[in-house]
């Protein structure tokens, strides 16, 4: 992290695989998935060395691990209440989309959403989600109701957006999304206007 007008600081450890960052709500801590190994090359871990989910406060103290079951996990996203969500993903089979109580450190509730679920981001009703799935064709957005667990597509992104991410806009009236290089608005209804907000760069 860097604060304006202060040297940049390691959050983290020296070596091992450091990912996905996000800040708590709070913005006391920064939540990350983590392995302590170094193996592989960038962006990878050795085999078995499944990431798991850490946390930080922004002085580089109290680093802690917060889960330690097999498979990796990924996208941890502060969802209030002492609760994060996140992906939970093993080398095969599908995925699931956690919720995670950080004081007793158990998972509370569950969701299976298909093969490649990213970034999930959970409305302020606590009941609706919103996520991306990649499929062979293009990636979906999707809205799933966590209490029926029932999944509904809003639309799909054009091959070539794999891994965007998405996230809630006003309410559940909007959705804010990666494409080509950008950031956009799609505001949903019977009539959905997309709008740029601004352009990131590189197309991603």
């Amino acid at each position: 992290t860097c604060e304006r007008g202060q040297a940049p600081r390691l959050l983290g450890e020296e070596l091992g695989y450091h990912a996905q960052p996000s800040f708590s709500l709070d913005g006391a801590w920064v939540l990350f998935v983590h392995h302590p190994r170094k193996g592989g090359p960038p962006g990878t871990h050795d085999a078995g060395a499944n990431a798991q989910l850490y946390r930080v406060r922004l002085d580089g103290s109290g680093l802690e691990a917060l889960t330690s079951s097999r498979g990796c996990k990924a996208a941890p996203h502060d969802v209030g209440g002492g609760v994060v969500m996140m992906v939970h993903l093993s080398c095969f089979g599908p995925r699931s989309i956690e919720l995670f109580r950080v004081a007793d450190k158990s998972v509370v509730d569950a969701a299976l959403v298909g093969q490649e679920p990213h970034w999930p981001d959970l409305a302020s009703d606590g009941r609706h989600m919103l996520v991306t799935r990649d499929t062979f064709e293009s990636t979906q957005v999707l809205e799933v109701d966590w209490k029926t667990k029932r999944s509904t597509v809003l639309w799909s992104l054009p091959m070539g957006s794999e891994n965007a991410h998405a996230a809630w806009g006003d309410g559940r009236s909007s959705v804010l999304f990666q494409r080509g290089g950008a950031v956009w608005r799609r505001r949903l209804g019977a009539k959905p206007v997309e709008e740029k907000l601004f352009e990131m760069g590189e197309p991603s």
